[in-house]
Parts: structure tokens; sequence; C-alpha cells
């Protein structure tokens, strides 16, 4: 359907792929910042002001703040470790571990000493990295036991992600670009020059390359090379704030202009790549993806979240554009000489 409008130019509705979850339907608060699943398949859709809601389906069930014995409201992102504890850092500070209706809140008097705690990852068997705005923590046993800084070789102490590798490897985005932790020493892989400050996210596909989004754009790194790979002109599009994979083929990047897909399978760094761009029209609630809110859950379905609610998109759900030619009628015929016979209403078959 194509309709006009007075000074908005021409728009075209198409068939939305993503179900919307805001305070219209009981979401606490619009700022979805990060996603949890847990064991009976409930999705936990944690908020940047107004702590935890717990959905199963399109029904909310349960909400958890900091009456229930969360560390913050204001939450930032969310883990599960390998023994099943869900993790929620937030921006006042504070680390909340959860385990069957318990509680433990890591901050000061555990040695978390921070204004904000942006992200953690369970980097061994047995402990955490906890980024903050104060370097790199390491948590065992619910206690803090390291706390590294840029006295240890640290570009920066803002620490707003984490990726560990399987081999000991551990990347760190940081406001002054791209680190590596190696061998018990941290390396600065990428600097502000190269791929823009504050390293908000990073992820790494079934091929070996290694994703890095920032406010300078989305980059590819494969060895030692490092190449951007532009998604568009537009304002906002280079600023990539989420990264997540739709399996092993799809490469999903949030940025402050919408989302866009990148088909992996048929990806070339030496082409141009081609990029499937979802805005309001696919059913986002707003243009501006948040950081790190992005997430898969066990059936493959899509998770992010953005500045006006989070979106759900199963796995699978493409775009139905419905293709009707219109009808052609014959509104006149003219002979050789000029002459015209007016036939209204004789519809071409």
């Amino acid at each position: 359907i194509w309709f006009g409008t007075d000074g908005g130019g021409v728009r075209k509705v198409t068939e939305g792929v993503f179900e919307a979850y805001t305070v219209q339907n009981e979401l606490s608060s619009n700022l979805a910042k990060s996603f949890l699943e847990d064991d009976l398949g409930r999705i936990w859709i944690c908020t940047k002001d107004q702590g935890i809601n717990i959905y199963e389906g399109r029904q909310k069930v349960d909400e958890i703040t900091q009456e229930d014995g969360l560390g913050g409201n204001d939450i930032c992102s969310s883990m599960e470790d390998s023994q099943g504890n869900f993790w929620f850092a937030s921006y006042n500070g504070t680390l909340t571990k959860y385990l069957t209706g318990t509680f433990t809140v890591i901050g000061p008097a555990q040695g978390l000493d921070c204004n904000s705690v942006y992200f953690v990852a369970e980097v061994g068997k047995d402990f955490l990295w906890i980024g903050t705005n104060n370097g790199l923590f390491e948590l065992r046993n619910d206690r803090i036991t390291k706390h590294y800084t840029d006295r240890d070789g640290l570009p920066s102490n803002v620490i707003y992600h984490i990726l560990p590798e399987a081999d000991g490897h551990i990347w760190l985005g940081t406001s002054t670009g791209l680190v590596e932790y190696r061998q018990g020493r941290f390396h600065l892989i990428a600097s502000e020059e190269a791929i823009g400050k504050n390293g908000l996210c990073s992820l790494k596909d079934a091929m070996g390359t290694l994703w890095i989004g920032s406010v300078k754009g989305l980059a590819a790194m494969s060895g030692d090379s490092i190449s951007f790979v532009k998604i568009s002109g537009a304002p906002g599009a280079h600023t990539i704030v989420s990264l997540v994979m739709e399996g092993v083929q799809y490469l999903w990047v949030g940025t402050e202009n919408g989302a866009d897909r990148l088909n992996l399978h048929s990806f070339v760094p030496t082409q141009k790549a081609k990029f499937e761009h979802y805005t309001q029209k696919d059913g986002l609630p707003s243009l501006e993806c948040n950081a790190n809110a992005a997430f898969t859950d066990q059936n493959g379905a899509l998770w992010l979240g953005t500045a006006e609610g989070a979106i759900f998109r199963p796995l699978g759900t493409e775009r139905q554009e419905v293709k009707s030619p219109p009808k052609v009628y014959v509104t006149s015929i003219q002979n050789q000489e000029g002459l015209e016979w007016l036939e209204q209403g004789f519809e071409v078959q």
C-alpha cells in the first residue's frame, strides 16, 4: 500500500518483522538494556531505570527491583555464568548475583570500588571480570581478588565490554580503543585513532573474524588486519552499539539509525557490504539501539533493546511485501492518421 502525505513524502506499508515490548504492554520502562532467559524459557528484560521484567510469551509474569534484593534498578548489562547464576551490572556501582531466588550484592564491602559497572563476563572456570569506570576487577567466591588499572598497563580505566576466548585471550572494549589481554599483559591492539574511542561492543564469528563496534563504525579484524565495513552514510549509522549472531550466517548490528543485518556467507571483505536495514516500518519502536542490548534466545529468536522499548523477532521471520501488480486499462487508441477513440474500461488481460 502506497500513500502520500502532506509534507512527509511518500510512504509504503510493509509487514513488520519485530514485535515491540513497551510500557503499553506492561514493561516497567522503555529503556531496555539487556536480556536473559531462564530454565522455563521466560525472558528477563533488564531496564536502565526500573529493574527487571520477566515475560512468559507476551505476558508479564514478574518484576524484580531493589526492594526484592537487586543491587540497583539501573541495570547496564547482564549475563549467565556456567553455574547457572544470573549477574546484573548496575550504573550505581554494584554487581548482583541471582540464583534460585537469592540475591548477593557485590559492592564496596566486597572490594568493588567504582561508581559504575558497565559489563561482567566469565573469563575462567571459577572467576569473573568486571568492567567499570575505575578499571577491571576480578571476582572469585563473591569477593574481589584483583583490581587492574592503568598502573597495571591498562590503556584506559573505563571498560565497556569484555569478550573472553576459549584459548585464554580476552578482548576489552575501552574508552581509548581495543585492548587484548594475553599472557598476563594488556596490549592496545587498535587505538582511538584506528577504530574510534568508546569500544562499545565486540563479537567473534564462526570464521574467526573479530567484529568491533565503536562510535567510528563497524570494523572487522582478521589476523592483524583491521578494516572498516561501511553500513551507510546516514546520520547515526556509524555509531555501532551492539552486535549479535543469528546462527552462523547473519550478523545483526545495532546502531543509532536502526538495526542492520549482514549475510556473512555472501560477505566479501574487498567488496561493498550489502546490509538489510531495519527501521520503524519493520516494527522498531525507536531507531536508537542501546549499548550491548542484543540477545538470541534458545529458539534462535532475536531480542534488541532500544530507547523506546524492547523488540522481539522470531527466527525465520522475514519481510513480507505483497507483490500486487496494478491493473492496466486502455484509455485511448490512436491510429496512424492521429484519430483517437476513447475506450474507457477495457481491461488488458
